[in-house]
């Protein structure tokens, strides 16, 4: 015989697949599909939400961290910010991947639950405020009887022709809304935090908790991270936001000439192509803990248009950015060294596919092809001359 707890859940995946199995009893549509692995996958998160008690002095906010790991870091920004301002929000943070969403909001407090993305739709209705975060915060605000959350809709409100573009265009509005922020001296946090209804957010209120010790503590080195993401992977190809491999092959055999006392170390996913000259090669080998570590003993990182320059933000290690594609007035951190290409660029969210193939049709990103690695080197020892460390 069921309990009443058993019924409740079998209920909620039955009402929220009802359609699909009608329409289609031999074949769920793919969300559906995914919410019911979701449910068997992270089935004690899923009874912890269902069976949770609401209490009326709190306000309770779900939050979906979508992207990669730099769009989570900027959310747990978002989150943390909240936390500090309103004691009384208790949070349930939804993400793709909980290692990393542990790992990224972890420390923030009031905290209830991380699980998997796919269960949020089975539980919105038991949210004070849902918000799917990714380029910019998508708010639902549901108790409006609340002052705090009537004036966080008030400041979210005033974004309307933000949240018009992103309606009508859908992902690829994210380039439009990143020019236009960028002419009005506005970056990613800015807008992240705006649409939210939260007023200046910022890169320092992100804060993570490292545990692990550093395995190359008292050496002398760098760190680079071709930018590689296993979610804008190519059967042929490279990614239009990354530098090509035999531009990194070029640099790190001219660092080496010209610095042969200080280690080059290799970060980054396993997909990511392995640069030779490299003393120390992390590719796809540790923990985002570990390398967080080892970033963190870096003089200087050198990277493309990803998740570890953000972390590198946040650990306070100065970064030499290539920028092609994404818009680096909007992303870029102003402490890092940007480097825009002389070519083109800016065509980040404007078509689909944009992260895959050259919006302007040549068989690889002219954009990235455009920035030199003397020029890199240049601007890298330039840095690295202004440390403490002797070159």
């Amino acid at each position: 015989m069921q309990s009443e707890i058993q019924k409740e859940a079998l209920s909620k995946i039955q009402n929220t697949t009802l359609r699909n199995y009608k329409s289609k009893p031999l074949s769920l549509s793919n969300k559906t599909h995914k919410i019911i692995k979701a449910v068997i996958k992270d089935f004690p998160t899923f009874l912890k939400i269902l069976t949770r008690k609401e209490e009326k002095n709190k306000i309770y906010v779900a939050v979906e961290a979508g992207g990669g790991m730099g769009d989570m870091l900027r959310c747990s920004a978002l989150v943390k910010k909240l936390a500090l301002l309103y004691p009384s929000m208790h949070f349930d943070i939804y993400a793709n991947n909980k290692i990393l969403g542990h790992f990224i909001f972890g420390s923030i407090e009031r905290i209830e639950n991380i699980a998997l993305e796919y269960l949020m739709p089975l539980f919105s209705g038991k949210y004070d405020i849902v918000y799917k975060c990714l380029q910019i915060t998508e708010p639902a605000f549901y108790n409006l009887n609340n002052d705090i959350i009537k004036d966080l809709k008030t400041v979210s409100d005033t974004q309307k022709d933000i949240f018009d573009l992103y309606y009508r265009h859908k992902d690829n509005a994210f380039g439009l809304i990143a020019e236009k922020a960028a002419n009005k001296g506005q970056n990613f946090m800015d807008i992240l935090g705006l649409t939210a209804g939260v007023k200046d957010l910022s890169e320092q209120d992100i804060s993570l908790d490292i545990k692990e010790p550093n395995p190359l503590e008292g050496k002398k080195y760098i760190t680079i991270s071709t930018g590689w993401n296993p979610r804008d992977y190519i059967k042929n190809g490279i990614p239009t936001k990354v530098w090509p491999p035999a531009y990194w092959q070029e640099f790190a055999a001219m660092f080496k000439q010209a610095n042969p006392d200080i280690e080059i170390v290799q970060l980054g996913q396993n997909n990511a192509p392995i640069i030779k000259d490299v003393n120390n090669y992390f590719v796809g080998k540790l923990s985002l803990d570990k390398s967080s570590a080892i970033l963190n003993g870096s003089f200087l990182h050198i990277d493309c248009d990803g998740g570890l320059v953000h972390i590198a933000r946040v650990l306070g290690v100065k970064t030499v950015v290539l920028f092609g594609p994404s818009n680096g007035r909007y992303v870029g951190y102003k402490e890092n060294i940007n480097l825009f290409s002389p070519f083109c660029g800016n065509c980040w969210h404007t078509m689909p596919g944009w992260n895959k193939k050259c919006a302007l049709g040549y068989g690889a990103a002219k954009c990235m092809e455009s920035i030199n690695p003397k020029i890199v080197l240049e601007c890298v020892l330039s840095v690295l001359c202004g440390t403490s460390l002797k070159i």
